[in-house]
């Protein structure tokens, strides 16, 4: 509770207390409060789409056999989309503002977890369908999780990082 002077009944200002929550993203000052909130959470709904996009990929590889023999007999695929990935990781590097306009980087993500998604496809193509079903499980109940908890937590966890 506030009083009128701008500080906390027990004595402490605001300006210490919103200090002490964007002290933890001292890299990017940006973000602070509401907006870091939200930034977290689009990151969170990303991943998840992504999750998403590569256990439909998979799905299909075990749902169809000719699909699966495909994955399993065109290795030149699985180093294009290899190679595909690498480029889009490297040229972050080169052009980093590139990936900071949005018609570019949601396309490039978009391309990124497409190649990823068919890389995963490949190689999980040659296991059990009962363990590549019980390890998206788990990855879907992880990033859901996670999810949630960004979407419900009310205060900041980024201290808790002890490096």
């Amino acid at each position: 509770i506030e009083n009128m002077e701008g500080s906390n009944t027990d004595g402490s200002s605001r300006e210490t207390a919103d200090n002490d929550s964007s002290s933890c993203f001292e890299c990017c000052p940006k973000l602070a409060g509401d907006e870091k909130t939200r930034f977290v959470r689009k990151v969170f709904i990303l991943l998840f789409f992504q999750i998403g996009i590569t256990a439909i990929f998979v799905g299909a590889a075990f749902a169809s056999d000719a699909l699966r023999r495909f994955m399993q007999n065109t290795l030149w695929l699985l180093i294009v989309c290899g190679c595909i990935t690498l480029i889009i990781a490297f040229s972050l590097l080169c052009f980093y503002r590139l990936f900071k306009q949005v018609p570019y980087n949601y396309l490039l993500l978009f391309t990124f977890t497409i190649a990823e998604s068919y890389m995963v496809a490949a190689v999980t193509s040659y296991y059990t369908k009962s363990s590549v079903l019980a390890a998206d499980i788990l990855t879907l109940v992880m990033v859901l999780i996670n999810t949630l908890t960004s979407f419900c937590i009310t205060f900041d966890t980024t201290r808790w990082y002890s490096g």
